[in-house]
């Protein structure tokens, strides 16, 4: 067990059952799926979550004088072309968003139904390719990447004092400035993909950890956490003065790359969208990177009539490979179980994102499969013998998502078996 239970501040829930509506924030008032807040509190108890991880909206509500900015324009990542992406399209069909009163709208329904918030930013990593308002991005692209830190610092504590004057703090589990850090393009990317030295990410760790100081001088009383894109994080990169490590573990993804996004003998034969187009349509001024227009562009031109084909692959490639994925998922717990112990401050963990990201709306075939459902449970139970604060059922997963009407009581079920009930 390697959980810290002295460190959790009173007050918070003994574990944490994580739902993750990324986009929850932003509605613009036509038909967004999360358009009603004290409904979707309702439906997150129903589910057994009490703890929701999303963008906090940080540099679209303040500048970086604190003073507030005017509601955001807010579009679409791949114009017409994303309605097919799970966890896009969810926000209504496009308009101005004030995310100011937005925020104080879900800390308001959360406080009523006891629900905690994981603060964190996407915004240069896909925020961004939401927002249409070209002068707002510029703006934030403009800040020199060794300032980036303290600038999000300073825009989460404006979004901190906002809650903290109306007495919403009190729903706020933790706060991170960015959603994985170890992995920002500006710093060194995934997988040292822009091969720093260890003196230059040292500079930008030490960074991390001024803007994380500076927040707890002026918070004591929250949480400020540090997420990794994996869990066997660049420990180079990992702040020291972290009071939460959030890893992700995707280890279900192998699906996908192997049985799935590989086969072009599931797409249409004729009159395929291509990427130029997808790319036209996006209008994005720091557009998406081409991983992202690759997957758009598979689950656009995913041949409807192989859509039950597709799913009965994968149904039965996870069936054939449930060893070696199961082996996976406990080779991760043990590397965990060391690294917590052995390697990092003592500090609560919890699993911010993890088993898969399935692109497609229409490949609903994780929400009907055993195996999976199985293995779910199989990693709650991991999860919880490790000792970890929090968890989610997995990525894809809050109320626009196929799972959340499908399966309300497999997600109860893997939330009860995480808290032990």
């Amino acid at each position: 067990m390697v959980r810290h239970h002295e460190k959790i501040p009173a007050g918070l829930p003994e574990r944490l059952t994580i739902s993750f509506p990324i986009w929850g924030l932003y509605d613009t008032g036509s038909h967004g799926c999360y358009r009603d807040f004290d409904a979707m509190m309702r439906e997150h108890t129903e589910r057994g979550f009490n703890c929701i991880r999303l963008d906090d909206g940080a540099g679209l509500m303040h500048d970086l004088d604190g003073h507030r900015r005017q509601p955001v324009l807010w579009g679409h990542a791949f114009g017409k072309y994303e309605n097919c992406m799970r966890q896009f399209n969810s926000t209504g069909e496009g308009g101005y968003c004030d995310v100011h009163s937005r925020l104080i709208e879900l800390f308001t329904a959360a406080k009523k139904h006891h629900i905690y918030i994981i603060l964190s930013s996407w915004y240069y990593l896909h925020t961004c390719w939401f927002v249409k308002d070209r002068e707002l991005n510029d703006r934030l692209h403009s800040i020199p990447p060794h300032q980036r830190f303290m600038a999000f610092a300073r825009f989460l504590h404006y979004i901190l004092c906002e809650l903290e004057d109306r007495g919403l703090d009190s729903q706020i589990a933790f706060a991170e400035i960015f959603n994985e850090a170890d992995g920002l393009r500006f710093v060194n990317g995934y997988g040292d993909e822009n091969h720093l030295s260890d003196a230059e990410i040292a500079v930008f760790r030490k960074e991390h950890e001024e803007a994380i100081q500076w927040l707890r001088e002026r918070h004591p009383a929250i949480l400020f956490g540090f997420d990794s894109w994996t869990y066997y994080t660049d420990k180079r990169q990992i702040p020291g003065n972290m009071q939460v490590y959030n890893f992700h573990n995707y280890f279900l993804f192998s699906v996908y790359t192997n049985a799935i996004e590989n086969d072009m003998s599931l797409l249409r034969p004729h009159n395929r969208i291509s990427i130029a187009e997808i790319k036209a349509a996006s209008d994005c001024a720091y557009p998406p990177t081409d991983d992202w227009y690759q997957r758009v562009w598979f689950y656009q031109n995913l041949d409807e009539n192989k859509i039950p084909a597709a799913c009965a692959k994968a149904t039965d490639y996870l069936h054939t490979h449930m060893e070696e994925i199961r082996d996976r998922l406990r080779s991760s717990v043990e590397y965990l179980e060391e690294t917590l112990t052995h390697s990092l401050p003592p500090v609560p963990a919890v699993c911010g994102e993890g088993v898969s990201y399935c692109g497609g709306y229409t490949l609903v075939w994780e929400e009907t499969s055993a195996d999976y459902w199985q293995l779910i449970q199989e990693m709650m139970a991991a999860y919880r013998k490790l000792g970890l604060w929090g968890t989610v059922v997995r990525t894809c997963c809050g109320p626009e998502d196929p799972v959340w009407t499908r399966c309300p009581e497999q997600l109860l079920a893997a939330n009860r078996a995480f808290l032990g009930k």
